[in-house]
């Protein structure tokens, strides 16, 4: 699982995104338990301009590490939702 998320972090340093995101979702399924997958995933799914998708991994921290915190409404202002 570390080798899947160094080779997104160099992959998405490079901007090459969607190789990142396959990296990082190999990670998440394999089990990778921290929220460094999901977050960096959902950092390149915005530089892509992939908002929603972006919001889906940011919300899946939140949710594992403040399940009650209101900050999540602000992301979806954002969007028009």
């Amino acid at each position: 699982v570390n080798d899947l998320l160094r080779l997104g972090e160099a992959h998405f340093k490079r901007r090459e995104y969607d190789i990142a995101i396959a990296a990082y979702t190999e990670a998440i399924r394999r089990g990778a338990e921290d929220s460094v997958a999901f977050t960096q995933r959902g950092n390149a799914y915005f530089n892509k301009g992939e908002y929603q998708r972006a919001i889906e991994d940011y919300t899946k921290v939140l949710l594992r590490s403040k399940p009650d915190d209101p900050g999540r409404a602000g992301k979806y202002f954002n969007l028009g939702d």
